[in-house]
């Protein structure tokens, strides 16, 4: 593909491009970077793209991976950050239950998003707290938390 080629194909896509990114990721500087990002990988396999039929079709997936990335790589940089906020628990000089015991147990095999949440819950953290701490919303983590009770529960009990 000829850079003219390049062009009249490629670069009028670039609005949507942007939207779709800022949709994906919610943040203008990130969907920037995503898109900035998208079109130097086509321009490296620019000799590639003649066999491309759907121009849109193939930037938007190709974007949509990039942000799938960008957005995990943000929320791994949040929660190792988050971590490094949060203290440990201080257990004291008694010894656990058979409960906190398995509390504990439980809670170290959840996934990163659920510990993370459990945790400040048990440390005394509010609904709000964790939302301003982590930019998960009040309902999402109203919802880990009911989900990981109940969950907890059915363990403990069987």
């Amino acid at each position: 593909m000829t850079p003219e080629e390049f062009k009249k194909h490629y670069l009028p896509l670039q609005r949507r491009l942007y939207a779709l990114a800022i949709k994906s990721l919610g943040d203008r500087s990130e969907a920037e970077d995503a898109v900035q990002t998208l079109y130097l990988k086509l321009w490296e396999k620019h000799q590639q793209l003649n066999n491309v039929e759907n121009h849109w079709n193939y930037s938007a997936k190709a974007l949509l991976n990039i942000c799938r990335d960008r957005w995990h790589d943000i929320n791994r940089q949040t929660a190792e950050e988050i971590d490094e906020e949060i203290p440990d628990v201080q257990t004291g000089n008694y010894e656990l239950t058979d409960f906190e015991n398995f509390v504990k147990f439980y809670t170290e095999k959840l996934p990163h998003k659920q510990k993370l949440v459990i945790q400040m819950r048990m440390q005394g953290a509010t609904t709000e707290d964790i939302a301003d701490l982590t930019g998960f919303s009040p309902t999402n983590i109203r919802t880990i938390l009911s989900r990981v009770r109940k969950d907890l529960k059915k363990h403990y009990n069987s």
